[in-house]
């Protein structure tokens, strides 16, 4: 419907002002009948404002400032905190803040939703993180008897950035507290015996982790399978976790192999008898 517009054309000096002349402009405030209404100058209001339909122009305000965030310097970005069971959007001194010359966004303590995403935690300014990892192998062959049980040693280092291997070299040690993704992957093989099984679990600071246990069976000496599956464990700065395996049946080999040119699949490149990775995830 169109909006009808406020009209002066009978109010004028020696004319008899009717009540029509008058009641238009209390029907345009008070919105019995839709007025196009304009208004200059500045405008000063008080108490709650309420309405429907929208802004059609821009509104510049001196308490909220929006900014594009590449040129945010001098203003906050906006943030929700909550006092009790009442939340509200706040512009102010409190918000984090982003320098475009250093391109750090700087929050506070309060800002974040819990202390691993705090720029001064687990997570450092531009994206980036100083969660450890290490990832580490053995190229040798190592053989568990039957009946018996024996952590697995690691004899290279591939990557230790805040996990590091102990003594013995079964243990790998980490320096902070946190929650861990431990993933491995063993080649195993029946190195006697008409058949066998090997079974493989973690350890944690020596002592044996319930229900972490799996069992690879074997039909013969020829067989060969990888043990490979992940286990997601909390440790403290100077827990250390193992891998364990035990023989039923024969002796189990996690077995090797060297780097053969020119024979079949295994070519320059070698087996490891185990891969073991620890990421901290948080």
């Amino acid at each position: 419907m169109a909006l009808q517009t406020l009209s002066k054309s009978n109010i004028l000096n020696g004319n008899v002002v009717q009540a029509a002349d008058v009641s238009q402009s209390v029907d345009a405030f008070t919105g019995a009948v839709g007025y196009a209404i304009t208004l200059s100058g500045s405008f000063a209001f008080a108490g709650q404002t309420t309405g429907s339909g929208y802004f059609s122009n821009a509104v510049t305000s001196d308490t909220v400032k929006p900014q594009n965030i590449a040129s945010n310097v001098g203003y906050t970005i906006p943030y929700l905190a909550s006092t009790g069971s009442t939340s509200a959007l706040y512009y102010s001194a409190q918000g984090p803040t982003y320098n475009p010359t250093t391109q750090i966004l700087t929050a506070t303590a309060s800002q974040a939703v819990s202390a691993s995403q705090a720029a001064s935690a687990s997570y450092t300014l531009y994206g980036t993180n100083n969660l450890s990892v290490g990832a580490f192998s053995d190229r040798t062959t190592q053989t568990v008897s039957q009946n018996t049980s024996a952590s697995l040693t690691l004899g290279t280092i591939d990557i230790s950035d805040g996990v590091t291997l102990g003594t013995p070299t079964s243990r790998m040690v980490v320096s902070k507290t946190g929650t861990y993704n431990f993933q491995f992957s063993v080649q195993v093989a029946l190195s006697s015996g008409a058949n066998g099984n090997a079974y493989l679990w973690l350890r944690k600071n020596g002592t044996n982790q319930t229900y972490t246990n799996t069992g690879i069976y074997m039909q013969n000496t020829n067989d060969k399978h990888v043990a490979a599956w992940n286990f997601v464990v909390n440790l403290n700065a100077g827990d250390y976790i193992e891998l364990v395996m035990w023989a039923q049946g024969g002796d189990v080999q996690a077995l090797t192999e060297v780097p053969t040119p020119g024979v079949g699949g295994n070519g320059n490149v070698g087996v490891p008898s185990i891969i073991a990775t620890v990421t901290q995830i948080k």
